[in-house]
């Protein structure tokens, strides 16, 4: 991040990435024939075909594996049987599962597992693809015959009928079905069924797909833009409905609530307080607020999708030169060397005009913001002025030890203060800046694996020499013998040096230990180099995580603990009261499908229609109002993603990455109304409403 001008921070694209940290090692593709899974919890079972590929590459018909897993509320174990498949191919699979073990017969082929079994809830879906595991394939998979037994007992899975245009179909993959089956422990749980690998759908016999305006091409759907006549008039009367909108007058320049019978002593930064068993943000000017963001705003590059080898799947694509900013990309995520387009720019120039559409664009954005009651900005975000804003900061200049930096070495930890200094700038003193986070959700988790590492290599690295440590001294009582012993180390010579090899309770004891020290300078560089603002960690996931004791970790780490869910609010609040500190919500959303009439993907909380997206995010927040330790929430995001993936990916596919309607905003810069409105009436009570619960 740079300060500019004007002291607000600038986020780079590239920087956004890295701090995001969403570019993976691979590709995955999985189809699951049958999931009746909780996976955290360690309950259940799930039968699948599971793929995967590096970057930029297509999952292969020939590394296609199936899978069988089975819990048994402690751990999972997988069984699966080596299958050569090819297209064209049918496939009969059968699982078994009871209280002693498991088998797979996939084809013919068929493996055998001891084990005990605990069910998850009822709740079965068959035939579904995840939206974490839809990366291209040179196949799909698609469910002909599926029957379940139980005891003796047959369910019923009756398989779904799909009646969208073919063209449609090619942008979703196979409707799931979901059922409820109770199931109990001492039950014989049966699974037969027939699935066909065909080649994948060819888009090309289609082109173009996308219109001039980021439409499929033969959607239908009411709102629908079909001309420029028509996008014009809707501009003028979304320019209308804005007007009407009034900015508030009863909050101050960073959403305070005016008016109200108490304050707390300006400080000129946001900071925090407790009144009555609720945890209250504060505003630079002393007033209470209850923070409402929305992310990735004003987003006039992002979201951009992949063009390299379907460059004809679009009816118009920008020119490459004239334009600020550029609307095309190289290489975004770090992983596929393609060009990237940004295919909504096209629309921000038919409405504000080539010279100047970046600047009216933030204009509109800072005004739809106000209009819509949000307090501010959310993660991901470049700054509007005068606008509060929640930065997510990276430091990809300092060297990494395995997957995070060492923060047992010294010279790393001035290496990493530096950046942050570099970083934050004279932003020191800017008020509008609510606080800042440290990279992004599981990224920041540390996990067993690179454990390992670190005391398998023979490096010498001061996190190594401090593991040991901790281990003789902690864990062996200060037996160096016993250690090396249990370690399958050498009887002699230099530990810091050889390749260790710890037992797993022992390796899970030293990423705690690990994790607590990163966990630690994390936030003391923050607040050494910016006392004035707070900390929010690197919005932590339950459930996504090595397990729950990674939210025990950070909670003594942060001003307030930054948390991400993609979920309705009940069901977590057991793990929020386990400490006695602020937290808040930095993304969530309730996506509509719409289903699947706008080519638009399945997110794993979609909604049929964004009036009951709207419904669910009025819902949420005012469960989110009522928990006395959550003090703000933001939705992701401002902007629809683009329908026919965000990246990465190659190929030529036809969606490449994700292509979710997460946006209050479509590719045309048009409000989604039915949203936007219940969005505006709830962020316009949030304040009043949780200061009534704090009388």
């Amino acid at each position: 991040m740079l300060a500019d001008m004007s002291g607000t921070i600038r986020l780079s694209l590239a920087t956004v990435f890295l701090a995001m940290g969403i570019a993976q090692a691979n590709v995955n593709h999985r189809f699951y024939v049958l999931d009746q899974s909780s996976f955290g919890e360690k309950k259940g079972f799930y039968l699948d075909f599971e793929n995967s590929a590096p970057d930029g590459q297509t999952c292969p018909v020939t590394s296609i594996t199936p899978y069988l897993g089975v819990a048994d509320g402690k751990t999972w174990r997988f069984i699966t049987t080596p299958v050569s498949f090819q297209i064209g191919q049918p496939i009969h699979v059968v699982a078994t599962i009871d209280s002693k073990g498991a088998s797979l017969n996939v084809n013919g082929h068929s493996i055998e597992s001891e084990g005990a079994f605990l069910p998850a809830s009822p709740a079965t879906t068959a035939g579904s693809v995840p939206s974490w595991a839809n990366g291209p394939s040179a196949y799909r998979f698609s469910l002909k015959s599926i029957s379940i037994t139980v005891s003796g007992v047959a369910q019923i899975v009756p398989l779904p009928s799909n009646a969208l245009d073919p063209v449609l179909q090619l942008f979703e993959d196979p409707l799931p079905v979901v059922t409820t089956i109770p199931i109990d422990a001492s039950q014989v749980v049966r699974i037969e069924a027939d699935v066909l690998l065909d080649a994948p759908l060819d888009w090309h016999k289609s082109k173009p797909l996308i219109d001039r305006f980021g439409q499929v091409t033969v959607a239908k759907f009411a709102g629908k833009i079909q001309n420029p006549t028509a996008l014009k008039k809707a501009f003028a009367a979304d320019d209308h409905q804005l007007a009407s909108w009034k900015p508030r007058k009863d909050v101050d320049g960073y959403g305070g609530q005016l008016g109200v019978w108490w304050s707390e002593k300006p400080l000129g930064y946001y900071h925090l307080v407790k009144r009555n068993g609720f945890w209250w943000l504060m505003t630079p000017k002393g007033h209470p607020v209850f923070y409402t963001g929305i992310c990735t705003s004003p987003a006039l590059q992002w979201d951009s999708t992949p063009v390299d080898g379907r460059k004809d799947l679009f009816a118009e694509l920008p020119p490459k030169s004239g334009l600020k900013p550029s609307m095309w990309t190289h290489d975004v995520w770090g992983s596929d060397k393609q060009d990237y387009v940004t295919l909504h720019g096209l629309n921000l120039i038919r409405r504000f005009g080539a010279a100047h559409y970046d600047s009216k664009a933030r204009e509109e954005c800072k005004k739809r913001l106000a209009a819509w009651g949000f307090s501010g900005q959310g993660k991901w975000s470049q700054a509007l002025p005068y606008t509060p804003l929640l930065p997510v900061i990276g430091c990809p200049d300092v060297p990494k030890l395995d997957r995070h930096i060492d923060p047992f070495d010294a010279k790393i930890r001035r290496r990493f203060k530096d950046s942050l200094t570099k970083q934050i700038g004279g932003d020191v003193k800017n008020p509008f800046i609510l606080g800042y986070s440290y990279g992004n959700e599981y990224d920041e988790i540390i996990t067993p694996g690179e454990i390992k590492n670190i005391v398998a290599s023979t490096s010498g690295s001061p996190a190594k020499a401090a593991l040991i440590d901790y281990a003789i001294t902690k864990l062996y009582s200060g037996s160096e013998s016993a250690l090396r012993k249990a370690w399958s180390a050498p009887e002699a010579g230099e530990l810091d040096t050889a390749v260790l090899k710890p037992n797993d309770p022992d390796i899970e004891q030293l990423r705690r230990f690990y994790a607590k020290t990163y966990y630690a300078m994390l936030y003391a560089a923050f607040k050494s180099v910016d006392p004035n603002h707070l900390y929010f960690g690197f919005w932590i996931v339950p459930d996504w995580w090595v397990n729950d004791e990674d939210w025990n970790l950070i909670a003594p780490n942060v001003d307030v603990i930054g948390f991400d869910r993609y979920s309705d609010w009940p069901g977590i609040e057991k793990l929020l009261a386990r400490y006695d500190k602020p937290v808040l919500l930095g993304e969530f959303s309730f996506p509509s499908w719409y289903g699947g009439e706008r080519g638009f993907g399945r997110y794993g909380i979609y909604t049929s229609s964004d009036r009951e997206s709207g419904r669910r995010y009025a819902s949420l927040l005012s469960d989110a109002v009522h928990c006395p330790q959550c003090v703000g929430t933001l939705w992701f995001q401002y902007r629809d993603e683009p329908i026919t993936g965000r990246g990465p990916g190659s190929g030529g596919a036809l969606v490449q990455g994700e292509h979710y309607a997460f946006g209050l905003i479509d590719a045309s810069d048009l409000p989604k109304y039915d949203l936007v409105r219940q969005v505006r009436a709830a962020n316009l009570t949030a304040n009043s409403s949780r200061i009534k619960l704090t009388k």
